[in-house]
């Protein structure tokens, strides 16, 4: 079993344990748009983190998690999926403008965690003559209030794993508060 696939594992083992409670997030790591990351337990906890000016960025051993809020120029009322095809649109122009081929779309996914309604990507790209890596990019809500989460794993991983490692991961995310 690879590295990659052990950490997505154990992080969805993790996440199935009990929900920190709304009143006990002080573990919890910050994210924009006041909304935390509960992840005790698991390599997310002790991660290195960055802030930067419009979210955070994490480094684990294997992957690197990003959670940013949405563009101010995105439509406030737009769903999910409509933003979901905004972003898929503007990596396709910016995979393009790299010289790169468009971005293969391997999977749209919508589903529900305990406590955020989230819209799922999972695109393959050729970064390289023969280097393809796997994106899975997700746009989540809970109280109106939305962000954006993408997992890097630095290398290609199936997108069914990843997918998986992402969804993992976006069960530790919550609201810091009731709204």
């Amino acid at each position: 079993m690879s590295d990659l696939l052990r950490s997505a594992l154990f992080a969805a083992s993790m996440a199935l344990l009990p929900a920190v409670s709304w009143a006990d997030t002080s573990g919890c790591r910050p994210l924009p748009q006041d909304f935390v990351l509960c992840a005790q337990g698991t390599e997310w906890e002790t991660a290195r983190l960055e802030t930067l000016t419009d979210g955070v960025f994490f480094e684990s051993t294997e992957l690197w998690l990003e959670v940013f809020t949405l563009p101010e120029d995105y439509p406030v009322d737009a769903s999910l999926d409509a933003i979901l095809d905004l972003i898929e649109i503007e990596f396709t122009m910016e995979t393009e403008a790299e010289g790169l081929e468009a971005p293969v779309t391997v999977s749209r996914d919508r589903f529900r965690t305990e406590y955020l309604d989230v819209a799922a990507l999972t695109n393959r790209v050729a970064m390289e003559p023969g280097e393809i890596e796997s994106f899975v990019t997700m746009v989540a809500e809970a109280d109106g209030r939305r962000i954006t989460i993408s997992i890097d794993p630095g290398e290609d991983v199936p997108p069914e794993h990843l997918f998986d490692a992402t969804r993992a991961i976006v069960e530790l995310i919550r609201p810091a508060s009731g709204g």
